[in-house]
């Protein structure tokens, strides 16, 4: 169960750290 919890802490973080692979709408901020 830890590991499912890293993963969805890491898609959190990745997020806001990499707006424009989640964000297509937003390929200025990359």
């Amino acid at each position: 169960m830890e590991r499912q919890n890293v993963q969805q802490q890491r898609g959190k973080d990745q997020r806001p750290q990499r707006p424009g692979a989640s964000n297509p709408r937003r390929p200025n901020q990359r």
